[in-house]
């Protein structure tokens, strides 16, 4: 099996020689997996921001990130903010698909 391109809107840094499929003449394509920490709604601030930083720091640590490269993924450390409008245009995005795509909720 030989790897075409990859799926996402920029080039891995696990494997920088293959295109995205936007440079591969599929323009637009940007499909990836994500994973993220979540707290209940009404978690205090103090404590969403200290996990947060706990979080980035252990991210940043050169054993955590070899760890995620040999299974083919990076980590993107951000801030409560961002990961929470990220998770907000994701749902909008896919619920667009499922829905052009005729799927209909059970």
């Amino acid at each position: 099996m030989r790897a075409l391109a990859v799926t996402t809107e920029k080039r891995s840094s696990v494997a920088p020689e293959l295109p995205t499929l936007a440079e591969a003449g599929y323009p637009g394509f940007d499909v990836s997996s994500w994973q993220g920490l979540v707290v209940p709604a009404g978690t205090p601030q103090p404590i969403v921001d200290k996990l947060n930083a706990v979080l980035v720091k252990i991210l940043a640590e050169p054993g955590v990130k070899a760890q995620f490269a040999k299974q083919g993924a990076e980590s993107a450390p951000s801030s409560p903010q961002n990961f929470g409008g990220y998770i907000a245009a994701e749902i909008t995005r896919w619920k667009k698909v499922a829905q052009d795509a005729g799927v209909k909720p059970e």
